[in-house]
């Protein structure tokens, strides 16, 4: 079984197109609104 996580917020890798893992990537202002 693959269990994923997916949160609709916006953070710096997201906007530069990266996929984020494991590490817990902080928030960017979009983010935050």
């Amino acid at each position: 079984m693959i269990v994923a996580f997916i949160r609709h917020c916006q953070a710096d890798w997201n906007a530069e197109g990266l996929i984020q893992g494991s590490s817990d990537i902080r928030l960017n202002n979009t983010g935050h609104r």
